[in-house]
């Protein structure tokens, strides 16, 4: 089973929106939207991101490509 700690510091100007976490198994299926700041103006980036992490045999988590 993997374990997520929530997390909310962004780089500097950055906001994650619409953040879905599906885990299964030894696997997790993040999916956000992603906007910027900069010098006030809101700069959407198209599309949905999805990111898959996976556990492997030894308990550590990574993401597959």
């Amino acid at each position: 089973m993997l374990r997520f700690v929530s997390h909310t510091a962004c780089p500097a100007g950055e906001r994650l929106k619409e953040i879905k976490v599906v885990v299964s198994d030894a696997k997790a299926r993040v999916s956000f939207r992603r906007e910027d700041t900069i010098d006030g103006s809101t700069l959407p980036h198209p599309g949905l991101k999805e990111v898959l992490l996976e556990k492997q045999a030894n308990g550590r988590p990574t993401r597959r490509r």
